[in-house]
């Protein structure tokens, strides 16, 4: 359970300097900025999706240090309803059988 939070923790913080990096305006931090969300899903993958939730609070967390904006609040509700609704779909998925 630790290792999932501190997997969630790591991708979090290396999602949110990702999409950072467009800020120094150099032309591989547009490759970086594409690239924000693979952690995240490398966490999801490899560990489940608590690991990706972690992970995308984290990332929220961290990117309002660098974003003073009013959307990151707006992102944050936004990742939640869509991790809700996943989880949701993923919990009636093995209810179903095969026909």
């Amino acid at each position: 359970m630790i290792a999932i939070v501190l997997i969630g923790l790591a991708a979090g913080c290396a999602s949110a300097l990702m999409f950072a990096s467009i800020i120094s305006g150099a032309l591989i931090s547009l490759l970086l900025f594409y690239l924000a969300p693979l952690p995240l899903m490398v966490a999801a993958l490899g560990w489940g999706p608590l690991g990706a939730t972690v992970g995308g609070i984290v990332a929220v967390a961290v990117q309002s240090l660098f974003d003073t904006g009013l959307r990151t609040p707006a992102n944050g509700v936004l990742f939640a309803v869509i991790a809700a609704i996943a989880l949701h779909e993923r919990s009636h998925d093995g209810n179903r059988r095969a026909r």
